[in-house]
């Protein structure tokens, strides 16, 4: 009998002994490694990484194409969500690293209550040739924006950490590219 409960699936194996999950430790379990793979830290914590392949190769001569990351509407999504992108070499050059984060509280019936947005790394040539947007909330997508006329392929990574509910990162999808209207 154990007269503290074990926590994050561990079970009291004798007298105060939890025996814990291979990524938790402690007395209680209470300690758990970080993971990437859908299982919550605690209950109301979420974290997954998704990759997506972005091919503009097809807009050589066309500038101001923009791809957009499509977000599944009817679940609430509260929470930080970082997008990367890096490139290689096609047309031209694409090194470097652009990232974004964004601390957003969208609600399934609400829509989008707030979003905060910053640049966390920007390094190389893709800075200048890439731009990635706010989270639209009527849409539920974020731009992704090619600045300009050389055909290019983008890996684009969205790590995500969320609360109250393990969003559907399966349904998360990227476009394929069309001339934008405005940047």
């Amino acid at each position: 009998v154990c007269s503290s409960q074990c926590l994050n699936g561990g079970n009291c194996t004798g007298p105060d002994i939890c025996n814990c999950t291979s990524s938790c430790k402690g007395s209680q379990c209470e300690i758990c490694a970080a993971s990437t793979d859908n299982k919550a830290l605690d209950p109301n914590r979420h974290h997954f990484e998704s990759y997506f392949h972005a091919n503009f190769l097809n807009g050589n001569g066309v500038s101001n194409l923009v791809a957009y990351m499509n977000f599944p509407k009817g679940h609430h999504l509260y929470g930080t969500l970082i997008v990367t992108l890096t490139g290689g070499y096609n047309w031209q050059p694409t090194h470097g690293i652009l990232s974004k984060r964004f601390h957003v509280i969208y609600h399934a019936n609400q829509g989008l209550v707030a979003q905060i947005t910053e640049i966390a790394d920007s390094s190389g040539l893709l800075p200048s040739q890439w731009k990635i947007g706010d989270l639209d909330g009527s849409s539920l997508r974020i731009p992704i924006y090619h600045l300009v006329a050389t055909g290019n392929i983008l890996i684009v990574k969205l790590e995500a950490t969320t609360i109250h509910e393990n969003y559907p990162s399966h349904d998360i999808t990227i476009s394929d590219p069309v001339v934008a209207r405005n940047t």
